[in-house]
């Protein structure tokens, strides 16, 4: 590469509406998304508890899967 290349991942990505409706059935973190982006071990999608929950990189906030921001 002959110059810096800057990338920036736009966190409102993450809060756009899905196409689907919370509490939908899900087999792992792909099938949902904010703001219920877990999901359960029940098989239903909703919000994050620990960092887990998230697909990586993405870590829980508050309920919400977020991206790490570095300082």
């Amino acid at each position: 590469m002959a110059s810096p290349l800057v990338v920036h991942y736009d966190q409102a990505i993450l809060e756009l509406d899905g196409c689907d409706p919370p509490d939908q059935g899900c087999g792992d973190c792909h099938d949902c998304a904010n703001p219920t982006p877990a999901c359960t071990p029940g098989g239903t999608c909703g919000p994050c508890v620990v960092d887990d929950d998230c697909c990586p990189p993405l870590v829980c906030d508050a309920g919400i899967c977020k991206a790490i921001i570095p300082q």
